[in-house]
């Protein structure tokens, strides 16, 4: 929930957590469809000259959300793993870019 959240307000939604939302964040293509919706960050395929692409970015942050809700962690830590290791490369790939641009 916590990774929604702070999603939702770096997007300038700042309001309260409601019902309705935890409806909406409960199958895995709701939150892909809600992310995609709220996605304010540009074309990243482009900024990245195609080294990463929204997608990449959309399906790592819903399996996160969706995994984390579900509990899926618990069980399977090396699922867990393999997905921190998603988001790290997915941060070195972004801050590699970075250097370049700067």
């Amino acid at each position: 929930m916590s990774i929604w959240l702070f999603l939702r307000f770096i997007q300038g939604d700042s309001r309260p957590l409601q019902a309705e939302d935890d409806q909406k964040l409960r199958s895995r293509e709701n939150i892909r469809s809600l992310l995609n919706n709220i996605w304010r960050f540009g074309d990243i395929s482009h900024i990245s000259r195609g080294r990463l692409t929204k997608d990449e970015i959309l399906d790592l942050l819903t399996d996160l959300i969706y995994r984390s809700r579900k509990g899926v962690y618990v069980e399977e830590k090396a699922l867990f793993a393999d997905d921190i290791d998603r988001l790290i490369r997915l941060k070195r790939t972004l801050y590699l870019e970075q250097m370049v641009l700067d």
